[in-house]
C-alpha cells in the first residue's frame, strides 16, 4: 500500500494464490484495502465480481479456496454465535465495512452449539419456514444439543429436525 501512496502504477496480484510467482498478495484483499483505506487511488475492479472470479479460477484449476480466506472464502461471512445474528437484527449492531453484499455475497448463519434463536430464525427465514416462539426454542435446543455432540448441522437439516422434534 505504501508503494501505491508513493506513486506505483501497477501491482502483481494473485487469484487464489495463482500468479506469476509465490508470495504475491491476493487481489481480493488488496482491492478491499485500496477501496477502504486509499480513497484517492481509483481502480477499475468490481468488488462484486471478486468472488465469482475466485470460484471460476478454483473450478478451472482444481485449487480449492480455503474456507477462511478473506473476502472469497466460503465461511468468511458466516456468523457462528447467535449474538451476531441478533445484532444483525438490531440494525446491524455489529456492522463493519466488509459487508458481504459489497462482494456479491450473502451473510450466512452457522448452526451448532453456539447457535441462538436468532441464528435459527435467520436460517428458517431463508427456507420460508415460520415457527412460534415456543417451537423456535425447542428447535434451538435441539440444534445446540446436536452441535454439542460435534455433529454438523446444516440449513438443509432444519426441516428434518423440525419434523422429528415437533412431530409435524
Amino acid at each position: 500500500m505504501e508503494a501505491l501512496k508513493a506513486g506505483c502504477h501497477g501491482l502483481h496480484l494473485t487469484v487464489n494464490g495463482m500468479g506469476e510467482r509465490a508470495g504475491n498478495a491476493p487481489m481480493s484483499s488488496v482491492v478491499a484495502v485500496i477501496n477502504d483505506f486509499l480513497p484517492d487511488i481509483k481502480i477499475n475492479i468490481k468488488e462484486s465480481s471478486l468472488y465469482k472470479v475466485s470460484k471460476l479460477v478454483a473450478t478451472l484449476t482444481g485449487f480449492r479456496i480455503p474456507a477462511n480466506k478473506p473476502v472469497v472464502g466460503e465461511n468468511v461471512f458466516t456468523q457462528t454465535a447467535g449474538v451476531h445474528a441478533d445484532g444483525d437484527n438490531k440494525k446491524n449492531l455489529y456492522y463493519n465495512n466488509l459487508n458481504p453484499n459489497r462482494f456479491g455475497r450473502k451473510r450466512k448463519y452457522a448452526l451448532g452449539k453456539t447457535s441462538g434463536k436468532a441464528n435459527i430464525k435467520k436460517n428458517l427465514d431463508e427456507l420460508g419456514i415460520k415457527l412460534n416462539d415456543n417451537e423456535l426454542g425447542i428447535i434451538t435446543s435441539k440444534v445446540i444439543e446436536l452441535g454439542d455432540k460435534k455433529e454438523k448441522v446444516t440449513i438443509e437439516d432444519l426441516p428434518y429436525i423440525i419434523n422429528d422434534v415437533l412431530d409435524y
